[in-house]
């Protein structure tokens, strides 16, 4: 577990953590508005207008276009949709005094070729005047695409619907796409990866949490036993410190027997002084001022962080929970732990 035992590996799982929270933030949110869009939305896609001749061929080869008779010069056909992406329907009653949507197309409009719904069938209400497209007012079902392909005189306007349409709708959402809609399999798909992906984001954020949460929980330390009589034995052990830590153990003032006061006068430092070993790098010799009466021992933390320390609880002490203190000194920095061994 020594990746984990420095300073700067937490800090850099700090970060992360922290970039983690906003992806996954950003990926719920997104996943909110694909499966759970506003209750009632319209969004408006046109395909590029296209052209029935081809200027100066088509005349040579005698081939014309007309329209009640009348024939056109530069003919192009527009496709719009307009779909149904909100939770609920919109009807008539959403039109606002009964004014449908109008579209300004910027090129006179010779004829509607088609309208229809899908996947709901049927037609919707329409009208054309002059350059102008009206839809509505009528009833466009959750998930309906409405398509309107119109015959005009000269190219059609096309770019920035939102400049063009209008619409006096209430409580609907409108949203102007470059693009036409794709089919509804990969929209679901779509949707499906969107959760999929901010499920994800979630995981590995709390994934980071817990690793960083880990790793600056400091190090563990237990006792084996934790109780038992004056001579006793005892294992003190752990894990996750930094690489080879100066561990120490004592008995503070408080906790020792009136015996055991004249072994080590109060307020006198007992730790032993760690100075760097080969391999290990060395320990500034940092004093501390908490009493320690009694000294347990001292060793030092393998690479990994793992230590263990051997002692004999002194005699003299009174029965009952007995305080053990432990100084972990790496770095320049010390921490400290807190154990309790019971006294029978």
């Amino acid at each position: 577990m020594g990746i984990f035992n420095s300073a700067g590996y937490n800090l850099t799982t700090l970060v992360i953590a922290l970039l983690a929270l906003a992806v996954g933030a950003l990926g719920v949110w997104y996943a909110r508005r694909a499966l759970f869009p506003p209750k009632r939305r319209l969004a408006f896609y046109s395909l590029p207008p296209a052209p029935l001749l081809s200027g100066d061929a088509a005349s040579a080869a005698g081939i014309s276009v007309s329209h009640e008779r009348q024939v056109l010069n530069d003919p192009h056909l527009v496709t719009i949709s307009v779909e149904n992406t909100g939770r609920h329907d919109v009807s008539s009653a959403q039109f606002d005094g009964g004014r449908p949507i109008t579209i300004d197309l910027d090129s006179p409009i010779k004829a509607i070729l088609k309208v229809s719904t899908t996947p709901h069938g049927g037609t919707y209400r329409h009208s054309v005047s002059g350059r102008s497209l009206s839809i509505g007012p009528d009833l466009l079902k959750v998930g309906s695409l409405l398509t309107v392909q119109a015959l005009t005189e000269g190219r059609p306007a096309i770019e920035k619907l939102e400049d063009r349409a209008t619409g006096h709708l209430l409580d609907v959402d409108l949203e102007f796409k470059d693009q036409h809609p794709a089919n509804r399999e990969f929209n679901r798909l779509a949707r499906v990866w969107t959760l999929v992906g901010a499920v994800a984001g979630i995981a590995s954020l709390i994934f980071v949490i817990l690793t960083y949460v880990y790793a600056v929980s400091g190090a563990s330390v237990s006792l084996s036993p934790d109780n038992g009589p004056a001579g006793t034995r005892v294992i003190l052990s752990g894990g996750r410190a930094e690489k080879f830590a100066i561990v120490s153990a004592w008995i503070p003032e408080d906790s020792i027997a009136g015996s055991l006061l004249d072994v080590h006068s109060p307020g006198s430092d007992t730790s032993p002084r760690a100075s760097g070993s080969s391999g290990a790098p060395s320990m500034e010799d940092t004093t501390d001022t908490r009493p320690k009466v009694f000294s347990l021992g001292q060793t030092q933390a393998d690479e990994h962080g793992d230590f263990q320390l051997a002692f004999v609880v002194p005699q003299g002490l009174l029965k009952g929970p007995v305080e053990i203190d432990v100084s972990l000194r790496a770095s320049g920095s010390t921490s400290y732990k807190y154990l309790v061994f019971h006294v029978r």
